[in-house]
């Protein structure tokens, strides 16, 4: 019965998980079909430093043993819409989850190149990285039934940054972690 018991509380375990991970996921599914309008090209200017500000607050509360390490200007402006700040608070929440457990740090920068007139968002994790078939599936815009390897979410934030006719590079962070960087083009 002892080993029956432990069995039953390892399952009912699994199964809070993913419920709470199907919740999340729902959400982030609501909040982005509202407002990804693929006709848009976000044609309204972001300031990108104050959506990383507003997930920062929310993160910090939700994740308080992750370590967020912030290198941003006061302000730096893309062009984009609502979507767009959805995906900046998406990028460090996905990295705030992979980060729970024995990492938990990280690193958040946002560069404003004027001369490239480019802004971008660097958020780096320390967590278990993102495989090879989910990168390729990344890259191709599709995955397979074999290939299903990542979270919706991330899926949602290419998405919209491809609607504010940005781009979006998926590397791996050293020693181990990913790094995903978002280009934006920069608003005046």
């Amino acid at each position: 019965p002892v080993a029956l018991d432990e069995s039953v509380r390892e399952a009912a375990t699994a199964i809070e998980r993913a419920g709470g991970d199907l919740l999340s996921t729902s959400e982030a599914v609501r909040q982005f079909h509202g407002a990804v309008d693929p006709h848009d090209a976000g044609d309204e200017p972001v300031d990108v430093v104050a959506a990383v500000d507003r997930a920062l607050e929310s993160l910090r509360v939700t994740h308080p043993s992750t370590r967020f390490e912030v290198d941003c200007p006061e302000t730096a402006r893309a062009w984009g819409d609502e979507a767009l700040a959805l995906a900046v608070e998406e990028l460090l929440d996905n990295a705030a989850e992979a980060t729970d457990g024995e990492a938990e740090r990280v690193e958040v920068s946002v560069t404003d190149d004027p001369e490239r007139g480019v802004v971008e968002v660097a958020v780096a994790d320390e967590g278990p990285g993102l495989d090879a078939d989910g990168r390729r599936a990344l890259a191709r815009g599709a995955e397979t039934p074999l290939e299903h390897t990542m979270g919706l979410e991330l899926w949602l934030v290419r998405w919209a940054v491809e609607n504010a006719d940005g781009d979006m590079y998926v590397a791996d962070n050293d020693p181990h972690g990913t790094v995903v960087t978002v280009r934006l083009r920069r608003a005046e």
